[in-house]
């Protein structure tokens, strides 16, 4: 602890060792952080190999007469059951025309569906 006594300031020597730990501790405190900082950024995974690891096969199913796409899927819907058959189906998206697109991981899965749905 500092003391003041007018312009002349005297620092209390018992304290020091007190001080020191106190630094010694922050000090640690800061390397540990800065530690895991590195680590945090170097686990950042760039835009590109992102994409890479995330290929996905598509089949895209057109309507045998003129309909909605909601109307196809509920047709396809109706026709197989993925999670019987063992697929993973990542998306369905609404095509023109009434079309549905139909995403796997991968070609097994695509192939399995499109041989279902013409059954």
């Amino acid at each position: 602890m500092n003391k003041d006594f007018g312009d002349n300031k005297f620092v209390d020597v018992a304290a020091l060792p007190d001080r020191a730990e106190s630094i010694a501790a922050r000090n640690e405190n800061l390397a540990l952080k800065n530690i895991k900082l590195t680590l945090n950024e170097s686990s950042i995974i760039k835009y590109s190999d992102a994409v890479k690891k995330s290929s996905q096969e598509t089949i895209v199913e057109k309507p045998k007469k003129d309909q909605q796409s909601s109307a196809t899927k509920l047709e396809i819907q109706n026709k197989i059951d993925p999670s019987t058959l063992g697929i993973e189906v990542t998306k369905v998206k609404h095509t023109r025309n009434g079309g549905v697109a139909i995403s796997c991981t991968n070609k097994e899965d695509v192939k399995n569906i499109s041989e279902n749905i013409k059954e």
